[in-house]
Formats: structure tokens, C-alpha cells, sequence
């Protein structure tokens, strides 16, 4: 089928982390274009200036990919439960798969659960990719490459109003931490790097916009990352307003000397709801919050502490940080966002 068909694609999730290698072999051979959820950063590697040329990212909300998606003959959802929170995160029921549907993945009850099912396989990633490998002796042509050049342009991502100012915190992080885990919070530049980033590896970032979007996820979740994979560095992305759901392990993180690298988007706000009741025409209620004095709160756990107001000063927080001890770095929003414009 895959074979045959004129045009197709193929949307890799976090359950093909396991299996990158394979999946990614998969994916060259099969010559598609391939959306990758949240969860399946890396699984095709790349980086923020060069992804991988087959990789639309996660970015099944903006028309140039749900075109492609709904105009795709055969589509291959490998590991993923097709979940909203993955693929589209507006919510408005936009995103369509009109073609031909295989779907693979180990519970047999995601795999019978959607409608259009053309083929269903029960199977982990790794074998499933590494079978069907076995069919081609060589790459098919299915001009994936030129097509997500094309897409990739018409999405122009990194001039957006809505991920652009966020771009250079990304890249920076990329230059002086690479192959850092990302562990993002609900948070404006988190949602941003949903978008914008691509990774060398699987499994180096994830967040709490997955799931239940739980403010305070980040903090907890970047030091239990740090404590299974201590020889790579970790780095928590998280608001003012969701730090104060989990500030208290700030002092786990001193006490136990959890080298984690904590960067606080100070907003001195819920800046994204903000946004959705200025958007319904509702006043603004319980989203202008008072946000602590980091320094002062960090001196008091005794954790290392800087505060950076631009890209220029993050880099030279960035390289100047030692890695032997944890370190909570604060960006004031408007003075970042002022320094991009000037």
C-alpha cells in the first residue's frame, strides 16, 4: 500500500522513542514526510538551524501541514495514539486524515479506536520498522524532501510574531548545552519550543503541554530526569506563576545536589490566559499575579541565582556556568522582548 501510493506521510510519537534508530531508517526509505508529535523529538535527529530534512516537526495545527495530511493517500501512524494535545493543540478539530490509515502500535485497543482504519497492526516500533524495512531495497521517491522544504517555508516559523522571540532562547541553549534534556512547564516560550525545536537525540524534551497541562510540572520533572540520567545535563523551562505550584523543590534541588539548570520565564503573570480572556472579551481575573523576589527566594535556599534581561546576557549566563552546582536563572519577559526590538 505504502509502496503504491502517490503521496503519503507519516506521524511518529513518543512511542517510537525507543526505536529511533529503526524508525528513522524507516522513514528515509519511505522517502515521507513525517509529522512528529511533541513526545517524538529526536526520533528523527536533527537541530533548530538543520532538521532533519524528512521532519515537519510538531506542527499539525498551521494549514500547510493539515493540507498535507488531509491530502495524503496513505497515511502511517506509528506509536502514537493520535491524541489532540500532540498534533493540534488549538483544538478546533481542523486536523483531518482522510486517506488510507495504517496504524501500528503495541495496546490493540489504540490501535482499533479510530474510525478510518485501513490496517491495524498490534507491534512495538522497533519491529514493526525494522519488517517492513526488509521490503525495499532501495529508498522509494515519494519527493519528501522537496515537499517539507516547501511546507517548512510556507510556515516560516521563525518569523512569527507568536515563536519568534523565543527563537534566540533555544539556540542558545542548543550552542551551550547541546543535547541537554528540555523539561518544559505550561509556559508562552515552552509552547514556542514545541514548534521550534528539533533534537539530536530522543527523549531530551518533554513537557506538561502533552498531557493535562499541569502548572509546576517542570521543576519535579527535570530533577527526577536529572537523578535517572545524571551524566547528561537537564534544564527546567518554567513561568513565575507555575514555579510557585512546586517552588518548594528548589530546596530538594539544593539539599540534594541535583545539578539542574532552572530558567524562569517572569511574566509576573499567567501570560497565556491572559491572552484567551482578552481574546473572549473577558476581564482579566486571577492572571496579574505578584511574583516573589527571586533572588531573595533563591538566597534563601542558598541556590546559585543570576537574572538576564536579553540573548546576550542568557549566553554569557550560559557559559559561564559552572555545571557543578545548580544554577536558577530568571528572565525578565519585557526586557527580553524589548531587547529583540531594538
Amino acid at each position: 500500500m505504502v509502496n503504491r501510493s502517490f503521496s503519503s506521510a507519516t506521524i511518529n510519537w513518543g512511542g517510537c522513542a525507543s526505536a529511533a534508530a529503526s524508525v528513522q531508517r524507516l522513514a528515509e526509505l519511505l522517502d515521507a514526510p513525517v509529522i512528529t508529535t511533541i513526545n517524538a523529538k529526536g526520533v528523527l535527529p536533527g537541530t533548530i538551524n538543520s532538521p532533519h530534512p524528512l521532519d515537519l516537526g510538531a506542527n499539525g495545527a498551521f494549514q500547510p501541514v493539515r493540507e498535507l495530511a488531509a491530502a495524503a493517500d496513505v497515511i502511517l501512524a506509528l506509536g502514537t495514539e493520535i491524541g489532540e494535545t500532540d498534533y493540534d493543540v488549538v483544538f478546533d478539530d481542523g486536523f483531518a486524515l482522510n486517506g488510507r490509515l495504517i496504524r501500528v502500535d503495541i495496546d490493540a485497543e489504540q490501535v482499533a479506536s479510530h474510525n478510518s482504519l485501513a490496517l491495524g497492526i498490534v507491534s512495538d516500533a522497533r519491529s514493526f520498522a525494522e519488517a517492513l524495512a526488509l521490503s525495499f531495497d532501495k529508498p522509494l521517491d515519494h519527493n519528501g524532501n522537496a515537499c517539507v522544504i516547501q511546507i517548512r517555508k510556507a510556515l516560516n516559523l521563525a518569523h512569527d510574531d507568536d515563536f519568534g522571540p523565543y527563537l534566540p532562547l533555544y539556540q542558545n541553549l542548543e550552542t551551550y548545552l547541546p543535547d541537554a534534556i528540555l523539561v518544559g512547564d505550561s509556559t508562552t516560550p515552552v509552547y514556542a519550543g514545541n514548534h521550534l525545536v528539533s533534537q539530536r537525540f530522543a527523549r531530551r524534551y518533554f513537557n506538561a503541554s502533552t498531557g493535562y497541562g499541569t502548572l509546576g510540572y517542570a521543576l519535579p520533572a527535570a530533577l527526577g530526569a536529572k537523578v535517572a540520567k545524571p551524566d547528561l545535563r537537564v534544564v527546567a523551562l518554567v513561568g513565575d506563576g507555575g514555579l510557585m505550584f512546586t517552588v518548594a523543590e528548589l530546596a530538594t534541588m539544593m539539599q540534594e545536589g541535583i545539578n539542574v539548570l532552572v530558567i524562569i520565564w517572569n511574566n509576573c503573570g499567567y501570560e497565556e490566559i491572559r491572552r484567551y480572556m482578552d481574546k473572549a472579551g473577558v476581564e482579566r481575573l486571577g492572571v496579574n499575579i505578584i511574583a516573589p523576589k527571586f533572588k531573595e527566594l533563591c538566597g534563601s535556599m542558598k541556590a546559585p541565582y543570576c537574572r538576564v534581561t536579553s540573548p546576550e546576557t542568557l549566553a554569557s549566563a550560559l557559559k559561564n556556568w559552572s555545571q557543578q552546582a545548580p544554577l536558577v536563572i530568571e528572565i525578565q519577559a519585557d526586557s527580553w522582548l524589548d531587547a529583540l526590538e531594538d
